[in-house]
């Protein structure tokens, strides 16, 4: 590489002669010929117009100018080694960014504002945004201009990076005074029973658990239709409808309005995909952040399949 027409090669062979002040060692430094370290040191002597090194007896003495490069040439080289041996590197506790994580409500609420939480304590200089999910987010996570994305697999496009990192199961949930059904829900009373469904933002996705039932030939008497876990939950109390939540959310009703009642037939498993830009998959604090987020999801997992350990 050249600026100003030198070859930034002969600073070190200028920082070598200033240190040593003989070309012998010079040349046994750097592993070459001696005769190439005088070719340099010709070169640098045309550049700076000036002799940099005299011979003095046996001992080469720098000039004025040369005394006056010495230092700057040193510091140039060693900065140069820094730059040379940064590599990517992250500390939460100092890291001051902004990221975007992209969810449906059952998600925050099930994983992501545990992550949230342990942030606050771990990175306190890092924002966080929130959005929910929608056909605009997602092309903003295609853009890259989002950090993470949670969604079932069925939405993963094929150059995604991602990661499953847990599997719920959907649960029956009804009024905890709806008396008309019991412990057991069987399948024709499920059926029968006014349904309220989701469908989420404009483009109207149905849950997975509509989509399971569709696809299985489950007809469901829909009533209700709602954009959101959180609100579907809400409108079962005080009314005779039947609805299908994630356990991980179905369990933080029971006993504030909501039973959870056993199908006697296959209710469909949930499973959660994290996606990230391909251009932050090596990037360390997104790394970080991935593994903050399975550590979390590792223990749902595990409540998840206690949960359902005994059939």
């Amino acid at each position: 590489m050249r600026i100003n027409s030198l070859d930034l090669n002969l600073l070190i062979v200028l920082d070598a002669l200033l240190t040593h002040e003989n070309v012998t060692r010079v040349a046994e430094q750097l592993n070459v010929t001696q005769p190439t370290i005088s070719n340099a040191l010709s070169r640098l002597r045309l550049h700076f117009k000036d002799e940099l090194l005299v011979l003095v007896g046996r001992r080469m003495v720098p000039t004025p100018l040369a005394s006056r490069l010495r230092d700057p040439v040193s510091e140039l080289l060693r900065q140069a080694q820094r730059v040379a041996l940064t590599r990517s590197s992250f500390d939460p506790a100092e890291a001051e960014t902004d990221i975007v994580i992209a969810a449906s409500d059952y998600v925050v609420d099930a994983l992501v504002l545990d992550v949230q939480r342990e942030l606050l304590h771990r990175a306190p200089r890092i924002n966080t945004q929130i959005v929910s999910l929608s056909a605009a987010v997602r092309q903003q996570f295609a853009e890259g201009k989002l950090d993470l994305m949670f969604h079932p697999p069925e939405f993963v496009n094929a150059n995604d990076h991602f990661e499953t990192v847990f599997e719920d199961k959907f649960v029956p949930v009804i009024w905890e005074r709806n008396d008309a059904v019991g412990a057991t829900l069987p399948l024709d009373a499920f059926q029968s029973m006014p349904y309220a469904a989701i469908e989420f933002g404009e483009s109207s996705h149905i849950s997975q658990s509509d989509l399971y039932f569709s696809r299985a030939g489950i007809t469901r008497n829909i009533r209700l239709r709602l954009p959101n876990y959180i609100n579907l939950a809400a409108a079962v109390i005080g009314t005779p409808l039947v609805a299908s939540l994630p356990w991980l959310l179905a369990r933080h009703w029971v006993g504030k309005g909501l039973r959870v009642v056993k199908p006697d037939f296959t209710f469909p498993a949930l499973p959660e995909v994290m996606c990230w830009p391909a251009h932050l998959n090596d990037d360390p604090g997104n790394q970080w952040l991935r593994g903050l987020v399975k550590d979390k999801a590792q223990r749902l997992q595990a409540l998840i399949d206690a949960a359902f350990s005994h059939p």
